[in-house]
């Protein structure tokens, strides 16, 4: 198994003791082997991890991926200073999302 395969990558993140004798930058290459799932798993592990997984990349590619080159736009005009907002913006659309697809939004009929 190489250093820098998908397994190797799952390994890492599941050893949370051995995560702290990893480098921040050579533990952000790691990550970015995660999928959505993997990745968002990896936010809730450990502080340390946690930090790196929340304000990683790629979740600008996941929300661009899923989403659309629209909110790369809104982002910038935006200007949030907050460096894990992509992830908190992927996860606020996925609700909005979940909700939409449920229903559950107040609707309102004018006689």
């Amino acid at each position: 198994m190489s250093a820098s395969s998908p397994r190797h990558a799952e390994a890492c993140v599941s050893h949370p003791q051995a995560i702290h004798e990893v480098k921040g930058d050579m533990l952000s290459i790691v990550v970015s082997f995660l999928d959505v799932m993997s990745l968002a798993t990896s936010c809730s592990i450990d502080s340390f991890l946690g930090r790196i997984c929340s304000s990683h990349e790629h979740w600008r590619c996941f929300v661009l991926q899923f989403f659309g080159v629209y909110y790369d736009d809104y982002m910038r005009s935006v200007e949030i200073s907050d460096e894990c907002k992509w992830r908190k913006l992927f996860i606020y659309i996925r609700q909005v999302h979940h909700n939409v697809d449920q229903q559950k939004g107040v609707q309102k009929k004018y006689p």
